[in-house]
């Protein structure tokens, strides 16, 4: 389905939520729907096919089950992205529907369910709208009339409202405390109890966002990865800044421009090479696996695509795990660099390739490639750099390390990374700059339209970018089956990664390097000889 229109998109939409045929179909509309249609619109979409399905029709027992299915639907809408009914417009849309679900009997449990929410939506702030369609107030396009969005507080639909408000509260309040546990360790099925919803829903009383409650571990989560999105939102290790806070700030929330201390950093180093290299890898992983986990669907929508300006005062999970990216870039450097002899820091890149190879054993993409970009940062590829003169020819470099670089390689469009990443079958961090590159190329090269006809949504454009965020969200999945990543926690490395204050790139792109009578004996035998960079003769 290359091309379609909202109403078609809909009734696909709404007939896979009543056959059960195509789930992936239902995560990648929800995912993404915001940039072509707003909750409003799809909420009257939703409701205009529950009155068309209303009695009298040609197969009742039929017609029932589908808007029981609907109902359902709006449930996982409402537990994956609960912030979209605080855009414009939706919230009438949304009492609408719910007092249409309270006029039959077969769907009135989930309108009861249902009603709770409303009570939240004014705390619900709508994060999206950096990236969304915005909604346009046109009256001939409202179609409040026709659907019944006004009604009279008077009205039988009214006082059905404020029956199931104070039906669902007193059940609301004795399951909301059991919900906020269950729903770390429950995954929200599509076919959960209407209870569940209530408990879900109802828990979200107290947010400032719309992803409070999920910080919480209290905000439902989408279908088919809301097991995972409850664990994302937990992270088990401290975030950055909360470091030794008594000590100042450390590690990334360092301000750009504070210079290091060459001694404490000289001390760190030291301390650093006395530890196994897969205890490091392992503590790079703990402290990444959180930040990864913190990553959500739609985050990536908000990164990629939104615009920046409007985006500020929200959280960007994405640019954190960037920030710590960058931030061990420069600390293998600077535990590199800070060694100011030839023999020393040749000493420290092995070390680190040593680590960058439990990295790759672990999964552990991005933080594989911020030690291998570390490494880079620290070396030259001159025929006389005395550092390289020791490590080049040694089956580290030549092997192990040449391998690591060409499966981090940006030729054919990192189709190594892409090939390596496919065929990993168990938890993994993916390197996230590359999907972040894919979901921007994605957006910039295809309409959202067919050209000439703003009617045809392109679907295909759409149903990529959901596939290439879901496929992210698919190794977030598999934490939830693995124990493999539950490492002890080494306090020791973890200061000595996380509290100290490292070179920025000017001085690590300046560091001094002291020459003992050793290495210039070294650098002139390397000369006379006449050894190219294929071959080094190592001192």
């Amino acid at each position: 389905l290359q091309y379609a229109t909202f109403d078609e998109l809909l009734d696909k939409l709404v007939f896979l939520s009543v056959t059960d045929d195509d789930e992936i179909y239902i995560e990648q509309f929800l995912l993404v729907f915001r940039r072509f249609a707003t909750p409003r619109t799809l909420l009257l979409g939703l409701q205009r096919r529950m009155r068309e399905l209303s009695p009298p029709t040609e197969d009742t027992l039929l017609a029932k089950y589908a808007q029981m299915r609907i109902c359902n639907l709006l449930e996982e809408w409402m537990k994956a992205y609960p912030g979209d009914f605080a855009a414009p417009g939706a919230e009438p849309a949304l009492h609408a529907l719910i007092r249409q679900t309270l006029l039959h009997s077969h769907t009135a449990h989930y309108g009861s369910d249902f009603t709770p929410f409303l009570s939240i939506i004014p705390d619900l702030v709508d994060e999206e709208a950096s990236w969304a369609l915005q909604e346009k107030r046109r009256r001939d396009d409202d179609g409040s009339s026709e659907l019944g969005l006004e009604h009279d507080d008077d009205s039988p639909e009214a006082e059905a409202i404020q029956i199931a408000k104070r039906a669902s509260v007193s059940l609301a309040v004795s399951l909301g405390a059991q919900a906020s546990v269950d729903s770390l360790h429950q995954p929200h099925s599509r076919s959960a109890t209407h209870v569940g919803a209530a408990a879900s829903t109802t828990s979200l009383k107290t947010p400032q966002s719309s992803r409070a409650g999920a910080s919480n571990g209290t905000s439902p989560g989408p279908k088919g990865a809301s097991s995972a999105k409850s664990a994302r939102t937990q992270p088990s290790v401290p975030l950055f800044g909360e470091y030794n806070s008594s000590k100042g700030l450390r590690g990334p929330d360092v301000p750009p421009g504070t210079k290091p201390n060459m001694r404490d950093l000289m001390k760190a180093a030291m301390a650093l090479a006395n530890q196994p290299p897969h205890y490091v890898a392992e503590e790079i992983t703990r402290l990444e696996v959180p930040l990864f986990l913190s990553v959500q669907p739609r985050d990536w929508l908000r990164h990629g695509l939104g615009d920046k300006r409007r985006t500020e005062g929200f959280p960007d999970s994405i640019q954190r795990m960037a920030k710590f990216y960058n931030y061990l870039t420069l600390w293998t450097a600077s535990m590199i660099l800070v060694h100011d002899k030839p023999r020393a820091r040749a000493k420290s890149i092995e070390f680190f390739i040593r680590v960058a190879m439990v990295l790759r054993k672990l999964n552990n993409y991005s933080g594989l490639r911020a030690v291998v970009s570390g490494i880079n940062t620290s070396r030259t590829d001159r025929d006389n750099d005395p550092v390289m003169a020791y490590v080049r020819d040694r089956h580290l470099w030549k092997k192990e390390f040449k391998s690591l670089e060409t499966l981090l390689g940006t030729s054919r469009m990192h189709s190594a990374y892409r090939m390596a990443l496919k065929h990993t079958f168990d938890a993994a961090i993916p390197s996230m700059e590359v999907h972040t590159y894919d979901l921007i190329r994605a957006d910039d090269t295809n309409p959202d339209c067919k050209p000439g006809d703003e009617g045809q949504i392109h679907w295909g454009k759409f149903s990529l970018i959901a596939k290439m965020v879901l496929n992210v969200v698919m190794y977030q999945d598999r934490f939830q089956d693995t124990t493999a990543f539950t490492f002890p926690e080494r306090s020791e490395i973890r200061e000595l990664l996380m509290n100290i204050i490292i070179m920025d790139e000017d001085v690590s792109f300046s560091s001094p390097m002291t020459l003992t009578a050793a290495d210039h004996l070294c650098i002139l035998d390397l000369i006379l000889s006449g050894h190219t960079s294929n071959g080094i003769k190592v001192c």
